[in-house]
């Protein structure tokens, strides 16, 4: 990665010559800035958002050489329950092998959104956003010993696990199964990592109605203690309107313990109108994305 031009006039120019800051243009040329790779950082409060790789929308390979060099020092990525288990009992971890390791040894930290269902089970919930809790007592004892395989497989390079994706887009009474999932899966990963740290909740949006409700439950159960940060993906058009919604969502959940913190997960916009996803909807441009 070339070093950055900084102007005065302008934050960052995204120039390899100096001459782009030529008084003429109404700029005055400061000097330059050596982007750092990530392995060359201890800590950043940034991270990539690297998923979608669990269903194919994305391939590691093809965009793996720009990791490091941002320096950002996390990536969030999906489990793939399906795309791994497709014959009961057996795990092709092939395509983690290759995303996991590489990321630490670029100096990323990944963290691991276990999530979306496996069809080979009946009642396994289903693959993609909304797609169902898995709820058979059959898929639930696989859902278990999946999870438990992964994190043996990759505590080395691992140690701050999500819960589920999304678990109540489009549906509005999962609160109790979802809360029971999280134990029973947080059970699993803290017998394996002790110290490993369990993220729950990533609600689309920052509303606090199922936060409010899963923490009840957790509450009632005795089971607080298993949860570290409460994670949300506020998806605005402008992010600055969701300021006032994530201070409500940091007063609740400390209403519930002081040492439980928040951490935004998914957020951005497609590079164009109409492409996929959240925002597409507006007239994004590459431009627009990147300010």
């Amino acid at each position: 990665m070339s070093a950055l031009v900084v102007c005065a006039g302008m934050c960052m120019a995204a120039a390899a010559q100096a001459d782009e800051c030529q008084p003429g243009k109404g700029y005055v040329y400061l000097g330059r800035i050596r982007p750092r790779h990530a392995r060359e950082i201890k800590t950043s409060n940034w991270s990539v958002g690297a998923e979608t790789m669990d269903r194919d929308y994305t391939i590691y390979k093809h965009w793996r050489r720009h990791l490091g060099p941002l320096g950002v020092k996390k990536a969030r990525i999906q489990s793939g329950w399906a795309k791994t288990e497709k014959t009961k009992g057996v795990y092709d971890w092939a395509w983690l092998d290759e995303i996991i390791p590489d990321m630490a040894a670029q100096g990323v930290e990944p963290w691991v959104c276990l999530c979306y269902g496996n069809p080979i089970y009946p009642g396994g919930g289903g693959t993609g956003l909304g797609g169902g809790l898995p709820s058979s007592p059959e898929a639930l004892k696989a859902w278990e010993a999946f999870v438990g395989a992964f994190v043996s497989r990759y505590s080395r390079h691992v140690d701050e696990w999500e819960i589920w994706n999304e678990a109540n887009l489009r549906r509005k009474s999962v609160t109790d199964q979802y809360a029971d999932l999280l134990i029973r899966t947080a059970e699993v990963i803290r017998a394996r990592q002790p110290k490993a740290k369990i993220l729950a909740m990533a609600t689309p949006g920052v509303g606090t109605g199922f936060t409010r409700g899963v923490l009840d439950r957790l509450k009632r159960k005795g089971k607080l203690h298993l949860v570290d940060e409460v994670t949300y993906h506020p998806y605005s058009l402008n992010p600055d309107q969701s300021h006032p919604a994530v201070l409500g969502l940091r007063k609740l959940v400390a209403s519930y313990s002081k040492r439980i913190s928040i951490r935004q997960g998914e957020n951005g916009a497609p590079s164009r109108r109409g492409s996929f996803g959240a925002l597409s909807n507006y007239d994004w441009t590459e431009q627009l994305q990147a300010k």
